[in-house]
């Protein structure tokens, strides 16, 4: 149940979700690279699914790849998580 965002291409920039219930939402990343992270900061229901995430070149923004904060029934499924400029996701 639930929309789906399906995320094309590349994002320079920390993608956010903050403060509100998705009610099911999904995330269809497969088609994107988020190369300075992924932040869901006091977000409920929401599913992200696919895509790489992080940045091999250099260092992210924020140190991260991904930061989940103050967030419940949150999934990340199917991504490349490839770290903070290591490969170490």
């Amino acid at each position: 149940p639930g929309d789906t965002i399906q995320m094309q291409g590349s994002f320079n920039h920390v993608v956010t979700l903050q403060n509100r219930n998705f009610g099911g939402l999904t995330i269809d990343a497969s088609g994107a690279t988020l190369t300075d992270g992924l932040v869901l900061r006091g977000v409920q229901n929401v599913n992200v699914v696919g895509g790489t995430i992080g940045n091999t070149a250099g260092n992210t923004r924020n140190w991260y790849a991904v930061e989940i904060i103050n967030s419940s029934h949150v999934s990340v499924a199917h991504a490349n998580v490839v770290g903070n400029n290591d490969r170490v996701g």
